[in-house]
């Protein structure tokens, strides 16, 4: 998903050195919103009139600070980034990445509770950040095994991590269409055009083996080359049909939630509260006062829907209903 967002520009990742890191614990679930974020937590920016990226971890909230100007509708910490790479350890550790500018990152209880940079290797300032948040473990990372971290965590950048990133600042009305417009076909293309191409690969060393018959006797030895080729050949052709009945199987969920999406468009009406995707199906919670069944027929009346059940409903006081929908979505071949 990284290299789809970086090729058309909708995604930047904010370096350690330009943000400035701020971690407190939320003692009651509350809706943020930008004026809130301000009111409360701005005095703790180094900065003027900062910019701020936001994400919630269990009951932790995270903040980054930040001036640099940004033209991308999606904004990740790189901090974040190492985070999630290493958030899974169990010890409380202190990781030094040695780069031109030393980065630090403080794990506790797999919750991230520091991010900083030193503009060299300052071992009184390290010490004394252990001493801060009860850290005996200390692990130091090369540049080297932090650019492989940093290079396999956004090849796995999820759509929630995104989500989570900039739930505060996207555009969703925007961004969704064009998410959907350029995300949704590449991968399709890439497959279609590799098995094009082994398709032609086949159709050409067939020809090949046609002019080959009446040599075949005299020729063995390269005959068998020829064999053995197409059979290597083969295997690849099928491993990319494999890949296509697997992963093309289904119909692209992101494709599907635009369309779910122009259901619930109507905020008086209903709004999302989360969408979580699972292999073929798809699960929709959202808050409205409409009649739940009004909904269930929209849904299982859009032609990629294979069954809508609702899940669960109930209503908070004061509040909307909060209904969830479970949605089975139709394989391409039942389209």
């Amino acid at each position: 998903m990284y290299r789809v967002l970086s090729k058309y520009n909708l995604i930047t990742v904010l370096p350690f050195e330009d943000t400035f890191f701020h971690a407190t614990q939320l003692q009651k679930k509350v809706k943020l919103s930008k004026d809130l974020l301000k009111i409360n937590y701005l005095k703790y920016s180094p900065f003027t009139n900062p910019n701020i990226i936001t994400i919630t971890h269990e009951q932790q909230l995270m903040l980054w600070f930040y001036t640099k100007e940004v033209n991308t509708p999606i904004i990740i910490a790189e901090s974040y980034l190492l985070f999630k790479a290493l958030k899974e350890e169990q010890e409380d550790t202190i990781y030094v990445i040695h780069d031109t500018i030393v980065k630090i990152l403080i794990l506790k209880a797999s919750c991230l509770v520091g991010a900083f940079t030193l503009s060299s290797l300052d071992e009184s300032s390290i010490v004394l950040s252990m001493d801060e948040f009860h850290i005996s473990k200390r692990v130091d990372i090369t540049l080297q095994e932090y650019k492989t971290l940093k290079f396999s965590t956004l090849k796995n950048l999820s759509f929630e991590d995104i989500y989570k990133a900039n739930q505060l600042h996207l555009d969703r009305e925007t961004i969704l269409p064009k998410f959907i417009e350029y995300a949704s076909y590449p991968i399709a293309a890439l497959v279609i055009f590799a098995m094009l191409v082994s398709y032609g690969q086949e159709k050409m060393l067939h020809a090949q083996i046609d002019s080959l018959k009446t040599t075949y006797l005299q020729n063995k030895t390269k005959n068998k080359k020829i064999k053995n080729f197409i059979k290597i050949h083969n295997k690849k052709v099928k491993k990319w049909q494999d890949f296509a009945d697997k992963e093309l199987a289904y119909i692209s969920p992101t494709l599907l939630l635009a369309k779910i999406y122009e259901i619930f468009k109507d905020k008086e009406k209903a709004h999302f509260i989360d969408v979580s995707i699972n292999a073929h199906k798809m699960l929709v919670k959202l808050a409205t006062n409409e009649n739940p069944v009004v909904f269930l027929n929209r849904l299982n009346a859009i032609d990629s829907i294979a069954n809508v059940i609702i899940q669960n409903t109930y209503k908070p006081r004061d509040a909307m209903k909060i209904i969830s929908y479970e949605i089975e979505i139709k394989k391409h071949k039942d389209v």
